[in-house]
């Protein structure tokens, strides 16, 4: 059952890990280090402080829920208030992000980059809800739900790859916008109620929890 459970948990991995680089490839190759070190800046900035927040609550997390599995609303209750935290410390500091890119992207990298701008708050779009999605993985691992982690992998993995080429035509500019939309509208909805169908934490939580701070 542990090998069962690392093998899918591994498959979703590379799965995500392809499909998620794959926009710095395809940029490279079509349009040249320009394009991609454009891109890439922004891109990389927009997760830094992201990664921040999310990683060292992911490790407390997981082995939080894991511990009270077995009770399904102390499980769920114990979820959202992670959550709501997460929402709360993430999205109004990417909608500032947002709102003052080109400010932002002038101090940090400098007016030489100053086009990363433009792509650095079309990235923004999908940085607001980012943390939120990442916390999905939680409640696969924590529920031993691995196989539907993988599952997950196979429908999430062609989506984003689709949005990356139906964006490359324009570049950069083509290929953030594309990103974020689907992910923003397609992908992250998907994900929100193919993670619900099962185990205390159900679909309408997820709004529910982020409704406040996304308005």
């Amino acid at each position: 059952s542990m090998v069962a459970f690392g093998r899918n948990f591994t498959g979703f991995s590379i799965i995500n890990y392809f499909s998620r680089n794959l926009d710095n490839v395809l940029l490279g190759r079509f349009w040249g280090p320009n394009e991609l070190g454009l891109y890439n800046r922004a891109y990389q900035l927009m997760t830094l402080p992201i990664d921040q927040i999310n990683e060292p609550i992911t490790s407390v997390a997981i082995p939080a829920l894991s511990r009270i599995n077995d009770a399904a609303e102390r499980y769920r209750q114990a979820y959202l208030r992670m959550l709501e935290k997460i929402a709360m410390l993430t999205m109004p500091a990417v909608a500032f992000m947002m709102a003052t890119s080109d400010w932002i992207i002038d101090v940090v990298l400098g007016p030489q980059w100053s086009a990363t701008s433009r792509i650095f708050l079309l990235l923004g779009m999908t940085g607001m809800f980012q943390p939120i999605a990442n916390t999905s993985g939680w409640l696969f691992l924590t529920q031993g739900r691995s196989r539907d982690m993988f599952h997950w992998g196979l429908i999430s993995g062609p989506l984003t790859v689709g949005s990356i080429v139906l964006g490359l035509p324009w570049g950069a500019i083509g290929v953030a916008t594309s990103y974020a939309l689907t992910r923003v509208f397609v992908t992250d909805p998907l994900l929100f109620w193919f993670v619900g169908r099962k185990g205390p934490v159900r679909t309408i939580d997820f709004y529910r929890t982020i409704a406040p701070f996304t308005l």
